[in-house]
This record gives structure tokens, C-alpha cells and sequence, in this order.
């Protein structure tokens, strides 16, 4: 076994107080410790098969040392694929709902697209063996609303629509006031005569009437001729009376 496999530290103290006086490197000066027989300590550790101890502790991280120089540039490769966008998914569920669609191949990338307030949209995942990995979100915050835009131009007015359906009826208005009399109108024909009413009750007797103008005198009764008796020229007595 050499030497070098190994770390060693040596201290030397003062016999009586047991403080440190100063600190050897073996492997620097391996005569600054030399042992009754005449060996110093590398000759000592060659002879001895020493076991490694148990793994000491992690020490803490050291200062990042200073970079070095730039190396020589290294042989191109070959070229990759252009990055493209191999399926778009609305959501996260929908995208792992997909995952054994053979379209989308392993290494190649989707995108999540659902609406602006969703915290998904616009992330980005890679097909793997497993599922889909996350890769970046693209959604950057959202800026502040614009001024609004000038009143655009007016275009063209369209064609007549078709007419629409009839509505249903509606219900009945208020009685709107009453409007002002009309003029006379034309006089029309007299109508027919109507029926003969029935006669009604006799009235009172009216009272006596003036005395009229005397008559022409009348013919003699005797000189009356009347009926038959006129061919055979009888006398007839004629009687009156007076009502």
C-alpha cells in the first residue's frame, strides 16, 4: 500500500501542558517524526495495512473558485428540430386525458390555452415516459387597458331582413277619450208606410157645434120615385130620423 492513498496529520505538544506546539506534514518533511527504530512515519504507513474508518461528515460547501479559462470550441451538432407547438389542450385534465395519443410524440410539445384569468393558461409541457412535464409558462402580467380607439368608419347599410314572424297578440289598450260629434249627415229617403195600428179607446163626446147655414129647400115627398115602384108610379111614404 503506498503512501498516497492516505492523509495524515501530525501535531506536536508539549509533554507537560499537552498544548500544541506546531503542525507537521508527513508527506512534506517525513523526518520531521522519526520513530525509536529509525523509520519515519512514511516508512511506518507502508508497513501497516490500515482500514479506512467510517465516512466522516459532509463539510460545508467551499468558495466558488475562479473561472477558468475558455475552452476550445467544440464540434457543431447536428441539427435539431424546430420548436413547434404539437397539440393545443384547454385544459390540464384534457391534456393527461390525451396522453396515449400516439399524434403527440414522446419529446415533443403542447400547450395549455383556456381563458386569460385561468393560472394555467399558456404553460407549457414536453411528452415523457411517464406524462407530460412541465416546462415554462409563457403568460407574462397583464398590462394596463389601452386608451379605446377612434371611432371607426361607418360601412355601408345592409340589405332588408327577411320578415319576422308574427307576434303575439297583445292585450287590450285603455278606452281612449271620447272624440267630438260628427256633422249631420244627408237626409235619407222616407221609409215605407208603416203597418195600420190597432184603433184605440172612443174619446169623449165633443161638445155641440155651431147651427150650419140653412139647406136648399128639399123636393116634395110626394114627387120621390123609388125603386119598382117608380115603373108603376105607387106613392111611398118616406120616414126620417133625425140622429
Amino acid at each position: 500500500m503506498q503512501y498516497e492513498n492516505f492523509k495524515a496529520r501530525v501535531i506536536l505538544l508539549n509533554p507537560e501542558t499537552g498544548e500544541a506546539i506546531a503542525e507537521v506534514d508527513p508527506y512534506t518533511t517525513p523526518y520531521a517524526l522519526i520513530f525509536p527504530d529509525g523509520k519515519n512515519l512514511i516508512q511506518v504507513i507502508n508497513e501497516i495495512e490500515l482500514t479506512p474508518g467510517p465516512q466522516g461528515l459532509q463539510g460545508p460547501p467551499g468558495e466558488q473558485g475562479i473561472q477558468g479559462p475558455q475552452g476550445q470550441q467544440g464540434i457543431q451538432g447536428e441539427k435539431g428540430d424546430p420548436f413547434r407547438i404539437a397539440k393545443i389542450y384547454s385544459s390540464i385534465r384534457a391534456m393527461e386525458a390525451d396522453f396515449t395519443n400516439p399524434e403527440v410524440w414522446f419529446g415533443q410539445f403542447v400547450l395549455i390555452e383556456a381563458d386569460v384569468n385561468d393560472p394555467d393558461n399558456s404553460k407549457i409541457f414536453i411528452k415523457g415516459n411517464e406524462g407530460f412535464e412541465f416546462v415554462a409558462d409563457l403568460s407574462g402580467p397583464q398590462g394596463l387597458q389601452g386608451p379605446p380607439g377612434e371611432q371607426g368608419i361607418q360601412g355601408p347599410q345592409g340589405g332588408q331582413g327577411e320578415r319576422g314572424p308574427q307576434g303575439l297578440q297583445g292585450p287590450p289598450g285603455n278606452a281612449g277619450l271620447q272624440g267630438l260629434p260628427g256633422k249631420d249627415g244627408a237626409k235619407g229617403d222616407a221609409g215605407p208606410p208603416g203597418e195600420r195600428g190597432v184603433a184605440g179607446p172612443q174619446g169623449p163626446q165633443g161638445a155641440t157645434g155651431p147651427q150650419g147655414p140653412q139647406g136648399t129647400p128639399g123636393v116634395a115627398a110626394d114627387a120621390i120615385k123609388f125603386g119598382t115602384a117608380y115603373a108603376i108610379a105607387a106613392n111611398i111614404s118616406l120616414f126620417f130620423k133625425k140622429m
